[in-house]
């Protein structure tokens, strides 16, 4: 089954994009004191779209995913701000390609942890409240639906660490 963004990712704002993949990884930041209490909290207030960060503010708490980021978007010849290349990398895949080949800190996390950093597509389903009971490749889990409120089991969905992220929908077959 081949799958896109559903309409609110289509019309997305990309720094808004960005900062919903990435708010799981801020909290990996935090444990490692490389940002502080403060910034961790204009990152989710961020993500929540109930602020504002400059690119350049962002890009320099996630140098290394901008470093990835540049060469995508280097090699579609685009910026790599652009939804296109944001979403080549979160959700389809490459990302993903990065944790498998040990990049930066990945080679020094554990397996179980690499695994929880990737971004998966998912089924929901269950609903608990404000948690989603979601399935991929045979493994269910709990993440936190904040970013994806309107959720339901049967939607498909992208997690990443312990959130839901965006809601996919079947594209038409051509």
């Amino acid at each position: 089954m081949s799958v896109s963004a559903g309409p609110a990712a289509e019309r997305a704002d990309p720094v808004l994009y960005f900062l919903r993949y990435s708010y799981p990884c801020a909290f990996v930041l935090l444990q490692q004191r490389r940002i502080d209490e403060d910034t961790y909290r204009l990152i989710r207030l961020a993500a929540l779209g109930k602020g504002h960060l400059e690119k350049g503010f962002i890009e320099g708490i996630f140098s290394a995913a901008f470093r990835r980021l540049r060469m995508v978007a280097e090699g579609r010849g685009k910026d790599p701000w652009d939804l296109d290349v944001l979403q080549a990398y979160f959700r389809d895949g490459l990302h993903n390609a990065c944790i498998d080949r040990g990049e930066g800190m990945y080679a020094r996390f554990s397996e179980g942890f690499r695994d929880l950093c990737k971004v998966r597509h998912a089924t929901v389903v269950a609903r608990h409240a404000d948690v989603l009971e979601v399935e991929y490749d045979g493994t269910r889990r709990r993440v936190v639906a904040e970013f994806v409120p309107d959720a339901k089991p049967g939607d498909r969905v992208t997690i990443h660490h312990t959130y839901a992220i965006e809601k996919l929908r079947k594209r038409p077959r051509s």
